[in-house]
């Protein structure tokens, strides 16, 4: 993964819950893939994530 931005600021909360992710307040519906714990750890997709902190996500397929 590569992640290209530059004085990047974010001024949003973001809690990650059993049962939801939430962003400023608002639950994030996930219509492909809903977060999970495995092994005490968290999973989400991170597309949906980004997309709702204002960034711009693009498919690079060639890398």
């Amino acid at each position: 993964m590569e992640v290209q931005e530059e004085n990047v600021a974010y001024n949003s909360a973001l809690g990650i819950v059993e049962g939801g992710v939430f962003v400023d307040g608002e639950r994030l519906d996930f219509p492909d893939a809903e977060p999970f714990i495995r092994d005490g750890r968290t999973l989400v997709p991170i597309r949906a994530i980004a997309e709702a902190l204002g960034s711009e996500v693009e498919w690079n397929g060639e890398t």
